[in-house]
């Protein structure tokens, strides 16, 4: 079983966003030296009312091959879980997909994708949407 590594130092980073136009990727840029092998994004708040239909509202990564020596670029083993708004009917739905190769995280940029739905920059008052996110490194030993 997976544990993390002894005298490790978990690194963690994240802020608030918004978005100037709909987008099927919101790139963020990091603090952390390393890849990051967990990720995670969402609308600030809990007023799902206000997100358009369509819409992603949130999505969470993880790397599922765990190993100290930090080889996290294999696109295979990046999985996120995301959840979004129906375009017709406004039900939340989810679904989980891989990152593709042109999305892969670096030492310093991490790109949330959003499966098929973009990231809606306006509310439907026409507001600006405020986007929480948070990446991170934690080393594990197999």
């Amino acid at each position: 079983m997976a544990q993390i590594a002894n005298n490790s130092i978990v690194k963690v980073d994240g802020g608030y966003l918004t978005i100037l136009a709909p987008t099927d990727t919101i790139t963020v840029n990091h603090n952390l030296g390393v890849v990051p092998n967990f990720a995670a994004i969402w609308v600030d708040g809990t007023d799902y009312d206000i997100i358009p239909f369509g819409s992603c509202v949130e999505c969470v990564y993880q790397h599922n091959q765990y190993t100290s020596t930090g080889t996290y670029n294999n696109i295979d083993n990046y999985k996120y879980m995301y959840q979004y708004k129906h375009a017709t009917s406004g039900s939340l739905l989810s679904n989980m997909y891989s990152l593709v190769s042109s999305k892969l995280p670096s030492s310093s940029t991490f790109n949330f994708s959003r499966g098929t739905n973009d990231w809606a920059a306006l509310d439907t008052n026409g507001n600006p949407l405020r986007y929480r996110w948070v990446v991170g490194y934690i080393p594990i030993d197999e």
